[in-house]
């Protein structure tokens, strides 16, 4: 699923998620989400399910061999696959 919306920052600095983009990431009132912002301007949005410190933990002395992308997709898919065996 591809999304594409505009959203308008205020003067406190604050920006609204529209609707597209919460549903998208199932968040709601209260929830926390996290901004990933890469070196080249992309900002990645994900729901906060886990800290990201415990995410990066996971990948102690592998993270410097890897590009950010891939340090944080390993990471996810980690924190993915972990939760999926909880259940």
């Amino acid at each position: 699923m591809n999304i594409a919306v505009d959203a308008r920052i205020t003067a406190k600095g604050q920006v609204t998620l529209p609707v597209e983009v919460r549903r998208a990431l199932g968040v709601v009132e209260g929830d926390q989400v996290e901004f990933f912002v890469h070196r080249d301007g992309r900002v990645l949005v994900h729901a906060r399910k886990t800290p990201t410190s415990r995410l990066f933990s996971r990948l102690k002395g592998r993270a410097a061999a890897m590009t950010d992308d891939e340090a944080i997709g390993e990471a996810v898919s980690t924190h993915d696959a972990q939760t999926k065996t909880r259940k």
